[in-house]
C-alpha cells in the first residue's frame, strides 16, 4: 500500500496521471493531490504537509506530468523497501556524485556511468529536440547515488516525518530534491532504478529560481561536500568540480550576473582543494567566454 503525493498545477495533467496510476499501478493506494495552480506555496510545504496527511508507510511524491510505462509499478517500489531496510529514498534518477561545486542531480558532460535513470523524457521548452529515452542506456537495476533527480521520490512516512523537506529554506519549486537526498543520504540508503519506467512531459528549466535554490542548498551542505556513492580518482574528481562549475558560472551569465558577482562565486566554490589551482585559475576564462549549451 502507497500514499501517492502530488503538488497539483494543471487539472487536466492531474486527471491523465489519476487515470494512469489507477491502471498501471497495481497495489493498493490512496492519491493525495494538492491544488497549488496559483503557485502560493512551495513544493517542500505541499510535500510536508502531504506526508502527514498520508495513511500508509510507504510515500510516492510525483509531478503530475509523467505517465508510468511499466505495468505493476507500486510493486516494484514495494519490493525495494521490503528488501532493503536501509532505504531511505528511491527515485528513477540519480547520480552517484554529487559535487562541492553547486549542481543538480547529475554532472554536466560527466561520466555516463555515475548515473541511473529510467526516463522516457520529452522537451517542452525546446520542442525540436527528439524525445530521449534514458533508460536504454543502463542495465536494469538499483544504483545507490548521491543524489536523485525529484520527478518522482519514494521514502517512509517515518523517515518523512523526521527528515522533512526544508520549507524554510527551499519556498519555491527548485532544490528539494538535491536537499532531501542529502538529508536521509546521512542516515539511509538513497537508491535510483530503472526497473520501471515512466514518461516525463517536461524538463528542467535553469533559470534564476533554480540557479537560486541551488546556491542555498550548496551552502547549506558544503561542509560534506563532495559525496558519492563510487571510488574516483583525483583526476575524475577534477573533471567533475571542473565541468560542474563550469556550466553554473554559465548559468550565472545567463541570468544576468556581473562579472565580479560570477567571481566571488568561483572563489567562494572552495573547489581548488580538489581541481588543483592550474584547473582552478583555466576556469577564470569562464567569467568571459561564451559556451553554447543544449540543456
Amino acid at each position: 500500500m502507497v500514499s501517492i503525493i502530488i503538488a497539483s498545477v494543471d487539472s487536466r495533467a492531474l486527471s491523465k496521471v489519476k487515470s494512469n496510476i489507477q491502471e498501471t499501478i497495481a497495489i493498493p493506494y490512496e492519491l493525495i493531490a494538492i491544488e497549488n495552480a496559483k503557485g502560493e506555496r512551495g513544493i517542500c510545504s505541499i510535500y510536508n504537509e502531504g506526508a502527514k496527511r498520508a495513511q500508509f508507510e510507504l510515500l510516492c511524491f510525483v509531478h503530475e506530468d509523467v505517465r508510468f510505462e511499466t505495468m505493476g509499478w507500486g510493486k516494484w517500489i514495494t519490493a525495494a523497501f521490503e528488501s532493503n531496510s536501509k532505504l531511505g529514498l528511491l527515485g528513477v534518477a540519480g547520480g552517484a556524485y554529487k559535487s562541492r561545486a553547486p549542481s543538480s542531480w547529475f554532472c554536466y558532460d560527466g561520466y555516463h556511468w555515475l548515473h541511473q535513470i529510467g526516463v522516457i523524457q520529452h522537451f517542452k521548452y525546446d520542442m525540436d529536440r527528439p524525445v530521449t529515452d534514458h533508460s536504454l542506456d543502463y542495465e536494469s537495476n538499483l544504483k545507490k547515488v548521491a543524489a536523485l533527480d525529484g520527478v518522482l521520490l519514494c521514502s517512509r512516512k517515518s523517515i518523512m516525518l523526521n527528515h522533512e523537506f526544508d520549507e524554510t529554506l527551499l519556498t519555491g519549486f527548485h532544490g528539494y530534491d538535491i536537499d532531501i537526498s542529502l538529508a536521509i543520504g546521512q542516515h539511509y540508503d538513497v537508491m535510483a532504478t530503472n526497473q520501471f519506467l515512466i514518461t516525463h512531459f517536461s524538463e528542467g528549466y535553469y533559470g534564476a529560481d533554480w540557479f537560486e535554490a541551488t546556491l542555498r542548498v550548496q551552502r547549506k551542505w558544503e561542509h560534506l561536500l563532495p559525496i558519492m556513492t563510487v571510488q574516483l580518482t583525483k583526476q575524475q574528481l577534477k573533471f567533475l568540480e571542473k565541468r560542474n562549475m563550469r556550466f553554473f558560472l554559465h548559468i550565472a551569465r545567463q541570468i544576468g550576473l556581473s562579472k565580479i558577482k560570477r567571481l566571488r562565486l568561483l572563489w567562494g566554490s572552495r573547489i581548488v582543494k580538489l581541481t588543483g589551482w592550474a584547473t582552478f585559475l583555466k576556469l577564470h576564462l569562464e567569467l568571459v567566454k561564451k559556451r553554447t549549451y543544449r540543456l
